[in-house]
């Protein structure tokens, strides 16, 4: 008999940091699902004001919502659907703030005959919320350039976009735009009218060096020079005002 009653007060003993266990998580659970752990507070990051009166009608969402019955990625596409934002984060704690980081596309070129048609670093093309300035112009082949960005393969696109912001950072080159031609091949226009041929869309990093390094020797080059011609980059050929010349 004694050793039964030891049995049963050794297994309440036990029991109880369990029971103290459940009861604290049933309160937690009780706080985080509790109306009043929803966003009182909401700060916004980033945004742009043609984004601002959208971004509160999605927002106004989370007012009353419990911390826990927040779906955050849909939250999170609702206030990306523009296409001029790359990503939106939405970050939240349980005293009633929320976090609402939004990074726009960032355009590197713009597309010709459009003020507000951009490509990004990634080649996609995108509506801007506004004309699209202080980037390259790119001029596709032909009148109908959007079904020929939609067949284009997303590669293609992509070191398209590369190519403007590549060639827009080397020094005593003033890019006004980048031509592209139904064969392939790409020519770069500096706004001093000189033209850098760059041809087929093969070997551009040692292509766009070999320019680089060009213009580091001779940073007025384009002054007297009125083509660059850059498709045997090992041979780059000149044509000037008396006439062409072959380094």
């Amino acid at each position: 008999m004694r050793s039964k009653g030891r049995r049963k007060r050794r297994s309440s003993v036990r029991a109880r940091p369990l029971l103290w266990w459940l009861l604290a998580l049933n309160l937690a659970a009780g706080v985080a699902f509790s109306p009043a752990m929803a966003a009182r507070r909401v700060r916004v990051i980033g945004a742009k004001t043609v984004d601002q009166a959208r971004m509160r009608g999605v927002l106004k969402g989370l007012k009353g919502v419990p911390y826990f019955l927040v779906n955050e990625p849909e939250l999170e596409s609702r206030l990306a659907a523009a296409p001029h934002l790359d990503s939106v984060s939405v970050s939240r704690n349980l005293f009633g703030r929320a976090v609402v980081r939004v990074v726009p596309r960032r355009p590197v070129a713009r597309i010709a005959s459009q003020r507000s048609l951009a490509l990004d670093p990634q080649g996609v093309a995108f509506l801007h919320p506004g004309p699209v300035r202080g980037v390259p112009t790119v001029f596709l082949p032909g009148q109908a350039f959007r079904p020929w960005l939609s067949a284009c393969a997303p590669f293609e696109t992509r070191s398209l976009a590369w190519v403007c912001e590549r060639a827009s950072a080397i020094p005593s080159l003033d890019l006004g735009s980048v031509v592209l031609t139904y064969q392939g091949a790409v020519s770069l226009r500096d706004r001093s009218g000189a033209t850098v041929v760059l041809g087929p869309a093969e070997r551009l990093e040692e292509k766009l060096e070999r320019l680089e390094s060009i213009l580091a020797e001779r940073p007025s080059l384009f002054e007297s020079v009125r083509v660059l011609n850059l498709t045997a980059p090992s041979r780059p050929a000149v044509v000037e005002r008396s006439g062409v010349v072959q380094p």
